[in-house]
């Protein structure tokens, strides 16, 4: 692997862990009390937020991986930059993906939940 291809490899990488780490930041306190007011178990609502962020990240990161940063060592500089945003596009695609599953398990297991412990 050339070093541009690795640099290629390394910076998509990277991107992806920081989107990952940026949505799960963002959504850990909501997820947390969400969870927490339907089960009412604080040992569930950690559960859930560690479940979320291991899953986002590798994700994330194995959208990242698939990729292959396989040009000649001579391509134009736009080549990297096509290749990246493919894998960034792959990345956000499976993201988006595993969020909204999450979103139908969790509004699931809520609704399922209230019901319980209301009726």
């Amino acid at each position: 692997m050339s070093q541009p291809n690795f640099m290629g490899a390394i910076l998509l990488w990277a991107t992806a862990a920081i989107l990952a780490l940026s949505i799960y930041y963002w959504l850990r306190g909501i997820v947390h009390d969400v969870i927490d007011q339907a089960v009412g178990l604080d040992a569930a609502s950690t559960f859930f937020t560690r479940v979320l962020f291991l899953v986002l990240l590798f994700t994330a990161l194995s959208a990242a991986l698939e990729v292959q940063f396989d040009l000649k060592p001579d391509s134009p500089f736009l080549e990297y930059v096509w290749k990246f945003t493919y894998g960034f596009s792959e990345t956000l695609e499976n993201l988006s993906v595993y969020l909204f599953g999450f979103l139908v398990l969790a509004t699931l297991l809520v609704g399922a939940l209230r019901h319980r412990r209301d009726g």
